[in-house]
């Protein structure tokens, strides 16, 4: 009941503003009074086809396919940190750089190329730890 009484409300509100004003981003999906944006979807599967070797072969159904699936792991996301907070839950600062550490030395890596190559996949260094982070939530 919540939910339909927020998207009830978000509506109304996209309403009532002006007709001259643009979209920017809808609503993906409502978890627990939280939206996903569709921008965040839209960013989640560029990212998903950045780190694809064959994107251009994608039809309709596999793209379709993966906007779902990619918006089902959006909402675990956001369910792992809205819980990680109830339980008051926090990863060390120490412990994510003790695994960074861990995945240099084990490839023989730097810093810098370590970024690089996550830069090549389309990824960041900071998007990892923010994935180990609610992966490390989920787990405590």
């Amino acid at each position: 009941m919540k939910h339909f009484l927020l998207l009830a409300a978000l509506i109304l509100i996209s309403l009532t503003t002006t007709v001259q004003a643009k979209t920017l981003s809808r609503v993906a999906a409502v978890v627990n009074d939280e939206v996903i944006s569709t921008h965040q979807l839209d960013q989640a599967v560029m990212e998903a086809l950045s780190r694809k070797n064959n994107t251009n072969q994608l039809s309709a159904a596999q793209f379709d396919q993966l906007k779902e699936t990619l918006l089902e792991q959006l909402i675990n996301d956001k369910l792992l940190e809205q819980r990680a907070a109830e339980l008051d839950i926090d990863v060390e600062d120490i412990e994510l750089e003790n695994a960074i550490n861990d995945v240099q030395a084990k490839n023989g890596l730097s810093r810098a190329t370590l970024i690089q190559a996550l830069a090549a996949q389309g990824m960041t260094l900071e998007a990892i730890v923010s994935r180990s982070e609610k992966k490390s939530c989920a787990t405590s």
